[in-house]
């Protein structure tokens, strides 16, 4: 999955999300680094982990792999 300027609140950061074994090789193959996009991608890290997003996702995603005829997922 691919994720882009949203992301940054408009900032220029981009983002793949994929398995570690994948991430490893693409590591040792491409280098672009920018301090400017490293600190907007920190603060918005910051903001997900204080408001507990991706434990949400997580549950949310369980949710949706039980069908929807299980109970609402929590909140």
């Amino acid at each position: 999955m691919t994720l882009d300027k949203p992301m940054g609140v408009g900032n220029p950061i981009g983002a793949v999300v994929t398995r570690r074994k994948i991430a490893d090789v693409l590591a040792g193959r491409y280098g672009y680094f920018s301090t400017f996009a490293a600190a907007a991608g920190h603060a918005v890290l910051d903001i997900l982990e204080l408001t507990g997003l991706p434990a949400q996702a997580v549950a949310v995603g369980e949710y949706l792999r039980r069908g929807p005829r299980e109970p609402d997922p929590p909140r």
